[in-house]
Formats: C-alpha cells, structure tokens, sequence
C-alpha cells in the first residue's frame, strides 16, 4: 500500500471508531498541484490515548499535543485545536477542539487550510483551491493579526513563493511589510532554516520580494547574505553556498566548526571515512545538504551502515606505538579506520596487523 492510500486507511479507521480524521494542509495542496506527497499530516477529534490503543505510535513530546503513527510510514496526528493566545509573536498556547472549523481558520493560508477525508473528498473553507489553481498566497483573515500572532508566517509565505512560484496577494503582502521587524524576534535556528529553503528553492520569487521591499531590513546578517547570494546565478547552488559560507560565515565564530564540517563532506564526496569523522553532528546537516541537492537518502544509508561506529579498534594505540614512531602513529590508526570503513578488512587483529604489514 503506498504512502497516500496508508493515509486514508488510517482515516478510515479512526471513523470507524466514530470520530472525524482529515489530511491537512501541505498535503491537500499538493496532491491539488499534483507534486509528490512527501510529508502527509492528519487532524482528528479522536483523543490522543485512544489513537495510541489502535496504532502503533510513537510520542512526539508533552508540549506538542501530537503522536507519529508508525506504520509502514510515519503519520503526525495532532488533535483539533484552537488557539487561545501567542507568546512573542511565535507561540501559541492552544487547547483542544471537537470543531474542524475552529482548527481552520487558526492555520496560516488559504491554501494550507484544505482537508481531505477518506474517501478523498476536499473541503475548501476558504477558497484555498482556486488561490492554488490561480498561484496565490493569501493570509486567512487579517492578514496584519496573522503575522502579528507568527512572525514565521512572514518566511513561509517567503519560501512557499519560491518553492511554488506563486505570488502573494496584495494585503497579505501590505502586511508582510508592516510587520517585517517582527522577523528579528525569530531564534537564530527558524532564521537560517528558512532562509535556505528561500535561496534555495527552484524559483526567485521569495528572494526578490525580500529585495524590493527591503524585508531583512531589521534582520541585517541575512540581509548582508543575500547580497553575497545576488552576486551568483541560482542554478549553479553549489558555488552559491560555498561563496556564501565561506566569505560571509567563515568570518562568524559561531558558524565555524559547521562550515568546516559541511565543507568537509563535500569536498571528500560523502565518503565512508568523511560521514564516519563527523558521525556525532551530521545529522544536524541534513536539511541543508537537501536544500543544496545532495542525495540524503544516500547519505543517512551509508551513515546506517558503517562499518565502525567508534574509535576502538582492535589493536590499542599503544601497540600502534610500539611499531610506529612519531606522527606515524596516527596516520596509521587512521589507514587503518579508513580502511575498515571501505570494507578492505575487518576489525580483528589479525587483518589490522596483516595490513600494516603490507604497508
């Protein structure tokens, strides 16, 4: 069973049990758009304990009111939910709801507002599918009180206009600009996050609102950055991120260490030995290398299977001592890591002292 036609069997059963379940968002707009689904997100009114007694789930933590199903795929279910108020203009404290309409109108666009039920029948609020159809992004209600409440709308509406090559709507744009200093009281992490996929994405869009309407304006290190980014043709996003990290990052303390890291996975193809000297942090470089076109099922396959997981080799450094002198010692533990993790020898004593032999 494929990865949409699981999603509706799930929906079918918690119906079954006499609740209300819907794919939401993202997912309905692009089975509309007719792109692959890559991420499917199910609302509901059945209780979360209950979803637990009749699936096999996974918790995603007490402050996200939400469970993974774990089912051949994995399927974020999250309660119907109201908002009550917001905190710094990004958090909202929010409570359950039996009403799918309540749930609706606190989402972000029109377009994102759109569920699907299981027998695959689309129910369309707030006029999501012809704002799809006529490549619009528009705020659902005032669009000022939106961004107000989620300054990360700001960037999504951003990225979703590059990603999608849509354009946003008149107000929805009005209120973009009004509130564009509230983008200063994002963490450091939603900033780069979306400032990536902005650069990133397929299309200029995103890119080219930010610079004619000055929206990083308050935001002065992205704002900086995308200069650099301007200088270079987006379909080369190669050149485009090692221009931007290593003239503009390389000169912030903090971003050092990851630049040299991504730098060095690049630069040695994702080899075993690269993926295995930076195994404690890779998965922090996901999203990026994915932004910047690198194959990350390949990369999380090679990871999931090497061949040396640790530092412990069968022989101990002082063996290696006692026939290497000098920086010998660890350029040949490290032949030796290398390879074992190309699968050139195993790691007993035996092939270890056969291979230093040979050297």
């Amino acid at each position: 069973m494929d990865y949409f036609n699981k999603a509706l069997s799930i929906l079918e059963k918690i119906e079954s049990k006499g609740y209300e379940a819907y794919i939401v968002g993202g997912a309905v707009r692009d089975y509309i758009i007719g792109v692959p689904l890559n991420d499917i997100d199910i609302t509901t009114n059945m209780p979360l304990k209950l979803i637990e007694e009749c699936f096999n789930t996974v918790s995603n933590g007490a402050l996200y009111d939400s469970i993974t199903i774990k089912d051949e795929y994995d399927f974020e279910i999250t309660h119907f939910r109201c908002d009550i108020s917001y905190d710094d203009h990004r958090h909202p404290l929010v409570k359950e709801t039996n009403n799918i309409y309540d749930d609706l109108k606190r989402r972000d666009f029109t377009m994102n507002a759109l569920i699907m039920d299981k027998d695959k029948k689309i129910i369309d609020k707030y006029d999501g599918i012809n704002d799809i159809k006529n490549k619009i992004i528009k705020a659902i209600g005032d669009p000022i009180i939106r961004f107000d409440e989620d300054a990360l709308r700001i960037l999504r509406a951003l990225h979703f206009s590059s990603k999608l090559n849509f354009k946003i709507e008149e107000n929805t744009l009005n209120a973009i600009i009004e509130k564009k200093n509230l983008l200063n009281a994002l963490s450091e992490e939603r900033l780069d996050d979306y400032f990536n996929k902005i650069v990133f994405s397929k299309y200029k869009n995103g890119i080219e609102y930010i610079n004619k309407y000055d929206l990083f304006e308050y935001i002065i290190k992205y704002k900086n950055l995308l200069k650099l980014v301007d200088k270079f043709d987006k379909d080369d996003l190669k050149l485009a991120y090692y221009f931007i990290y290593h003239e503009y990052f390389n000169f912030e303390k903090e971003y050092k260490k990851k630049i040299d890291s991504i730098s060095y996975l690049i630069e040695n193809n994702f080899d075993n030995y690269s993926i295995y000297k930076k195994r404690n942090e890779i998965a922090k470089y996901y999203n990026l290398l994915n932004n910047l076109g690198y194959d990350i099922s390949l990369i999380k396959n090679r990871f999931n299977n090497l061949l040396l997981k640790d530092d412990n080799l069968a022989i101990s450094n002082k063996e290696f001592s006692l026939i290497f002198k000098g920086n010998e010692i660890g350029k040949n533990i490290e032949r030796v890591k290398r390879a074992i993790l190309d699968g050139k020898i195993k790691n007993n004593r035996d092939d270890i002292y056969k291979f230093l032999k040979n050297r």
